[in-house]
């Protein structure tokens, strides 16, 4: 009996110290001697921000192909303002109970999974193409035999053919797939920064722990970028990969948008295999674990005891942890100065929302440029001098002892360069291009017209030509041409009715002589490298205005603000503001409208950059109050880094600092659900 006893306690003892080995190694199910090396928290950084990097990707991404999206499935921008909730939407849910569960089990394997199911929503993203195609304008080449330029229809042209049917229930079900692939990747993104960033934490020693959270972060900063090259790629590419006579410019011109998601859901699928194989706990880890508690034998047991009894105390307090919640929330919003940054917060967070998000659409339509310019000059001009202007006002935020009074300070100097930029903005702007083929009306264009009543000409093809009375007509047909010579995107039209004259016109809409797009974008350059630093600013203010054990909650309920105050509602306000901006939409077969071809350049213009404008001066106010009222103790903290990062017990507010940072830089680049 006693030597059974014995044996099944030696057998469970080996049980254990082979489950240990297994949770400090490197593989699944098993573990070969030469991945042992690769369990080292450089490679897992190194793996963690290779995910970060094309996550963040994919939401700039996302951005940059936009207007593709509304051209090709036919919805206005408040559609596409909606598209970009549902993400949102999911991950808030996910969010707290993710981070929780997911801490207890296998991270690694956990952060593998959500990088997998992320992977899949953004493919998901992509699926209405392999199932509809590239859109009407490819399918009436391939359906009635006719090159590109036969439906470019004259006044006697070929009549199209009709789908309405068709067109309406296959933009309604690509939408569908659309935004079931964003509930996904939004389970997908819920957790993975707090189990990525907790993971390193429980890995290193503390005084290495911020530097590698902040290689983390930096690198993180450049996926938005990367997501607007690829998008500025990928949309100079014609829809069907097949060759075509169509140039970027035309307005038939729809890019192959689902080859960017498709990269990128392959390459996120790649980076999860290697993410699964890291141990649960790294080796090195467990040694520093025990070096901090564990002095002898003796000293182990009482540790292991004083452990188990904290256990209970935790598991007694639970029912009163819903109490302690009510009174610390209590006392954050009783903290008058957290509460009027986060204000300021709230308003500078929508101008990032709703100008960002639609800046490719707005230099599209104001500066008549092809959809992959336009995602380049987002991109490189706006993100990665805000990327640069983070990173440097970091470092300098470090080594001048910024303290919260200081910190405000810098943001409302950021605001004032904000500001003066947006009123700079509404000044840079195209005039509109004379356009005719019928009248202007409230609602945009009537485009019935005497000189070509009698045409019968097609309303869903917007092919705009140049008459040579320097006016711009919807089509050919609408000019009243009875003759065109030429393919496609070189057409030339003759013995036009409405066009004066000589009565000729060529393909593609007047030039105006517009030359304010430089100017733009130097300033826009200017704008995000100056008025960078408010983001980081911001966030540390809150951070350094609350007690230290309210510096948790005071950064969830800042996320908790946003999400429902501007990430949900922000893209479908500004989407529907725009809209308004309208002057010629899509009309189906149906007679239905879609997407808009045509914006009022001035009105647009002023939209835009006036909504920015407007918040971002309410945004100011909160700061200026926030920069008289901040006094006492929180006013005069000296950089939290410099004077405790020698000291173990400082770890916790190193690490939040280093955090903000990281969340502040997802504020600016838009996509991600920030502080």
């Amino acid at each position: 009996m006693v030597d059974d006893v014995t044996q099944n306690i030696h057998g469970s003892s080996a049980a254990s110290e082979n489950r240990k080995s297994s949770d400090r190694s490197c593989g699944m199910r098993c573990y070969p001697a030469c991945l042992q090396p690769c369990a080292d928290i450089k490679l897992f950084v190194l793996a963690l921000s290779s995910l970060f990097i094309f996550m963040g990707s994919f939401f700039a991404y996302r951005i940059s192909v936009l207007s593709t999206l509304e051209k090709r499935f036919e919805f206005p921008s408040k559609t596409a303002g909606m598209l970009l909730i549902f993400e949102d939407m999911t991950q808030a849910v996910i969010a707290i109970g993710g981070s929780h569960f997911g801490g207890r089990s296998h991270r690694p394997r956990i952060i593998a999974l959500l990088s997998a199911v992320f992977a899949l929503g953004v493919f998901l993203t992509s699926v209405p193409h392999y199932i509809y195609g590239g859109g009407t304008y490819v399918e009436r080449e391939s359906d009635t035999g006719l090159n590109l330029s036969a439906w470019r229809d004259t006044c006697v042209g070929v009549a199209a053919p009709d789908t309405c049917d068709d067109n309406r229930q296959t933009n309604k079900m690509a939408i569908g797939i659309i935004i079931i692939g964003q509930l996904i990747l939004g389970i997908g993104n819920s957790s993975i920064f707090s189990l990525g960033s907790s993971y390193v934490d429980d890995n290193v020693d503390p005084a290495n722990a911020a530097f590698y959270l902040g290689i983390t972060y930096t690198l993180r900063l450049f996926g938005p970028a990367l997501g607007f090259v690829i998008g500025s790629v990928f949309t100079r590419i014609y829809v069907t990969l097949s060759e075509t006579n169509l140039t970027p410019s035309d307005p038939a011109w729809i890019g192959a948008w689902w080859l960017g998601f498709l990269l990128i859901a392959v390459l996120l699928w790649i980076l999860a295999i290697p993410m699964a194989m890291f141990p649960k706990h790294l080796a090195n880890s467990a040694h520093q674990r025990d070096s901090r508690v564990v002095h002898d034998d003796r000293g182990n047991c009482q540790l292991m005891t004083d452990v188990a009894a904290d256990d209970k105390t935790k598991k007694k307090s639970f029912g009163v942890h819903s109490k302690g919640l009510v009174a610390s929330l209590r006392r954050l919003l009783t903290n008058r100065t957290y509460i009027l940054v986060l204000f300021g917060a709230i308003f500078d967070v929508y101008i990032i929302v709703c100008y960002f998000i639609f800046l490719p659409k707005y230099l599209e339509a104001q500066f008549r440029i092809p959809a992959h310019k336009a995602s380049m000059y987002t991109g490189v001009m706006g993100l990665m001098s805000s990327c640069l202007g983070i990173l440097l006002s970091a470092y300098f935020m470090k080594k001048a002892k910024i303290q919260p009074k200081g910190a405000i300070a810098m943001i409302l100097f950021g605001n004032v360069i904000t500001i003066t930029s947006l009123v700079v903005f509404t000044f840079l702007g195209c005039d509109n291009v004379d356009f005719a083929g019928g009248q202007l009306t409230d609602s945009g264009y009537d485009l019935t017209n005497n000189c070509s009543m009698s045409c019968e000409c097609d309303r869903t093809s917007y092919a705009p030509v140049c008459g040579a009375d320097g006016i711009t007509y919807f089509s050919g047909c609408y000019a009243g041409c009875e003759r065109m010579d030429g393919v496609a995107p070189s057409e030339n039209y003759s013995d036009c009715a409405c066009v004066g004259g000589d009565g000729t016109a060529t393909h593609g809409t007047c030039d105006i002589g517009c030359s304010y797009l430089t100017h733009y974008l130097v300033v826009l350059a200017i704008s995000s490298f100056v008025s960078a630093p408010t983001k980081i600013a911001s966030i540390t203010v809150k951070l350094r205005v609350v007690d230290k054990d309210l510096k948790s909650l005071a950064l969830g309920f800042t996320t908790f603000c946003l999400s429902l105050f501007v990430f949900i509602p922000g893209p479908v306000i500004s989407g529907s503001a725009i809209d308004t901006a309208c002057i010629l939409w899509q009309v189906d077969g149906c007679g239905k409208t879609g997407s808009c071809w045509k914006h009022d350049n001035d009105k647009f213009r002023y939209i835009l950059h006036g909504i920015a404008l407007g918040v971002k001066c309410v945004a100011t106010c909160f700061y200026t109050v926030a920069y008289v009222t901040c006094k006492g103790s929180h006013a005069g903290d000296v950089n939290a880094y410099e004077t405790k990062r020698n000291d173990p017990r400082a770890k916790e507010e190193i690490l939040d600092i280093g955090y903000a940072i990281g969340k502040g830089a997802d504020a600016e680049l838009v996509t991600l659900p920030i502080i």
